[in-house]
This record gives structure tokens, sequence and C-alpha cells, in this order.
């Protein structure tokens, strides 16, 4: 008896052990993901876009872009473009749509134009960190609502990546169940998964150049002619 509860024991604080060792080693990867990131002072790369949705709301979408990212001082500018093409299958019928974004995000605001079938919509909004898209701010949210893990490394591109599972806490509606994060070495998000009820959303990131010359005024928002820009700064 004496000896079977030792064994039990011992076989808890070998699992305890495991469970610290870790979270220390998803603890250190961060810390190296964020570090990579913090060395470099531009980035560039090409974005690609694969959604579907199932059940009643069946879609598939496809899109391309760019996005880009340019630190000014203490700042961190970010800015997205992309086309997207969704196919929608209702009634034994496909219908397509088109939609072009443009995101900017300028330390303090962060603006967003849209032009889809029905007309082109822009506005303006107080930044918040959801909007930011490096790996510092990424970790604060993701640690608030989701559980992380640290899965095996993987190859993306020939490149040795980190791969991080995050796995929500409480099912909210509107937000992803389940996403997989690819970082490089260098602290750079090479791909993402996201998976919400019956879709599944993947980003990857391609072309990706450091440290090159980027025009600030790729950041400064200038809606087109005609475009009235809603202000939602109050809310």
């Amino acid at each position: 008896m004496a000896r079977h509860v030792a064994a039990v024991w011992m076989a808890g604080v070998v699992a305890c052990a495991s469970s610290t060792a870790a979270a220390e080693d998803l603890k250190t990867v961060k810390e190296k993901i964020m570090a990579g990131w913090d060395k470099h002072r531009s980035i560039t790369a090409k974005v690609k876009l694969v959604a579907e949705a199932t059940g009643s709301r069946a879609h598939k979408s496809k899109g391309e872009g760019t996005y880009q990212v340019l630190k000014q001082g203490e700042k961190t500018l970010f800015r997205t473009d992309h086309e997207i093409v969704m196919v929608v299958k209702a009634g034994g019928r496909e219908m397509k749509m088109v939609q072009k974004a443009t995101k900017i995000m300028d330390g303090q605001y962060t603006y967003s134009l849209v032009e889809a079938m029905r007309g082109t919509a822009a506005t303006k909004a107080k930044a918040t960190p959801r909007d930011r898209t490096d790996p510092n701010s990424m970790f604060k949210q993701l640690d608030k609502a989701y559980t992380l893990k640290l899965l095996p490394e993987e190859r993306v591109d020939g490149q040795q990546v980190y791969v991080i599972e995050a796995t929500a806490k409480k099912k909210r509606k509107g937000s992803f169940t389940k996403g997989i994060y690819y970082f490089r070495k260098d602290g750079i998000l090479v791909k993402q998964t996201a998976q919400m009820d019956e879709s599944k959303m993947t980003t990857t990131f391609t072309d990706i150049k450091l440290n090159g010359k980027i025009d600030p005024g790729r950041f400064v928002f200038k809606p087109p002619p005609g475009v009235e820009v809603r202000d939602m700064t109050g809310q």
C-alpha cells in the first residue's frame, strides 16, 4: 500500500514538473519571438487568405494582398490591402462577390476602406491593441481569452518555425474557438489558422522582406474622392 501511494505521489510530481517545464518552454519561445520582432525596422509581405464555411451559410473565399509594417520611434505603423472573392451557396444557387479592403493603423487611429457591390465605405476609429499585428500585442490579447500551448516545431517554406496553439477558454459568439500560429525564429508570423463553429480560415505570408525602405506616406489614409469617412472615435 505504501509503495502504491509513493508511486502515485511520484507520478503526480513528474506530471507537475512536466507541466511547469512546458509552461517555461512556451514562455521562452514567446520571449524569443517578441525579441526577434523588435529587431526589425520594417516588414513587407504578400498575404493569401483562404476561408470556407459549411452549413446554412456555406461559402468559400480566396483573397490576396499585401502587408506592410514601419517602425517610427515609439510608434509602429501597419497597413494591409487585399481583394477577396467570395462564392456563396444558397438555395441551390451560387453567388460571387468581390470585395476590396484597406486597413491602416497610424498608432493613434485605425482607418478602414471597403469597396463592395453595395458601394464604398470608410471609417475612422481609435486604435486598439486588437488592430496591431505584432507578436507583443497578439500574445497580450490571446492570453486574456485563450489557453496557449506550444506544439512541436514544423517547417514552412523550408524554414523551421515555432507553432503555438490557442484554444478559447470560453466560447464566445463571433470569436474563433481555436487558432494555430506559425512563427519564424526571427519573430515573423508566416501562417495562421482560425476555426469558428463551421468555418475555418488560413492566412499565409510570403515574399517577406525585412528592413527595406517604405514610404511613410503609405500609412496616411486618403479616402477616394466623394467618400465620406465615418468617425467612430467616440464609440
